[in-house]
């Protein structure tokens, strides 16, 4: 692999950062003042709408001709959801980002990382200050690595990302590390931080002091995931007119697709299930990817509104969002609409429930105002 670029690097001084420990409350059942919207009639509004439908995808090489992909049908009609507790944390409603992992909610603001205790109602900060600041006005992603027990701060730029490195479970800040790169999005995984950039894909090593270059992507990068299960990073390519998925595996393999005319795209993957989301210039796509062949297997007819649709990753389900208000939660394998909020916006940080017996229904908060919010799964996994 080439080496990208030089990166500037601050290393921690071995100390940890002092935890000061606030209390967190959970406001009572009261809505956001996006919640008064009319539920009834927003039911309706889940089925109305051109059903999006993908281009006929096609291999980037030659290879066996794929069938049109099938529309998910919904023979139920999903639930509007309704919202839980805020969550009032101190200071100012600054919320930008945010992660759940079993007991433990991570919280981006603008000063630092609230590491909420969800069972004991605290809250312990880790500044972004000092030589672990970070850009304020920089588009800003939390990323989580369980296995590496590695939280990562992404602030992304058309000149330059800045990265900051915690030890999650031990709070401490450890270095922060700065890449003259133009970054669109990121993923964690195996302790290594993947970046989609202006010019392809490339890779942040367990402590590396630059990035290197992967193979396989060849231009502009809109958006990417990371594969566990698969030891691979997908990625959505585009030259200006057709949008390309590309799997690059840990091991340096990679395949091409060509997907079709689907702009600002994004990419979520739940356990085994893929799903891409875009504009056609005409439609919003939702589509559900073959992991193996790459190609369009599933469209759904949940339509977000705008140009820049969105899906995330929970634990079962997958998050679908617009440019506007209105968000979907459906199933992973099938597609199945599970629940609508028809006020909510993305991001979402969400988790299935856990414990000595696995439940159904999970956790789930969205952000409003700065503020975050929770809401009340009945059908939704999270």
């Amino acid at each position: 692999m080439a080496r990208v670029e030089d990166v500037e690097i601050f290393a921690d001084d071995g100390n940890a950062v002092g935890s000061d420990e606030d209390a967190v409350e959970f406001g009572g059942r009261r809505p956001p003042r996006w919640a008064n919207v009319a539920g009834g009639a927003l039911v309706a509004a889940i089925f109305i709408g051109i059903v999006a439908t993908s281009p006929q995808p096609k291999s980037a090489t030659p290879g066996p001709e794929q069938s049109a992909p099938d529309v998910v049908s919904t023979a139920d009609p999903s639930t509007v959801g309704r919202f839980g507790p805020v969550l009032h944390l101190d200071g100012a409603a600054d919320v930008r980002d945010a992660v759940v992992h079993r007991n433990q909610l991570f919280v981006l603001r603008s000063a630092g990382v609230s590491v909420v205790e969800l069972a004991a109602r605290k809250v312990t900060s880790m500044p972004l200050t000092g030589p672990y600041s970070v850009s304020a006005k920089a588009p800003t992603r939390l990323l989580f690595d369980a296995d590496a027990d590695r939280l990562w701060v992404v602030a992304m730029g058309a000149k330059a990302a800045q990265l900051v490195e915690f030890n999650a479970s031990r709070t401490l800040t450890i270095r922060r590390v700065t890449l003259p790169l133009a970054v669109r999005d990121a993923a964690a995984m195996d302790g290594h931080v993947y970046l989609a950039t202006s010019t392809g894909l490339a890779d942040l090593a367990p402590g590396a002091t630059h990035a290197t270059a992967l193979a396989g992507a060849h231009g502009a990068v809109s958006a990417m995931a990371a594969d566990p299960a698969r030891d691979r990073i997908l990625a959505l390519e585009s030259d200006g007119s057709d949008t390309v998925i590309v799997a690059v595996s840990t091991h340096g393999a990679a395949s091409r697709v060509t997907l079709g005319q689907i702009r600002n795209g994004s990419i979520a993957i739940v356990g085994g299930a893929i799903w891409v989301a875009g504009y056609d210039g005409h439609h919003p796509v939702v589509a559900r990817v073959d992991p193996v062949s790459l190609a369009l297997v599933q469209t759904s007819v949940v339509a977000p509104k705008g140009d820049r649709i969105v899906v995330s990753a929970g634990t079962d389900d997958v998050w679908v969002s617009g440019s506007g208000p209105g968000l979907w939660c459906i199933a992973a394998d099938n597609g199945i609409l599970h629940q609508y909020w028809p006020s909510a916006t993305a991001p979402v940080a969400s988790q299935r429930g856990h414990g000595p017996v696995q439940s159904r229904a999970g956790s789930a908060y969205v952000i409003d105002a700065g503020r975050l919010v929770s809401l009340d799964l009945a059908g939704c996994a999270g």
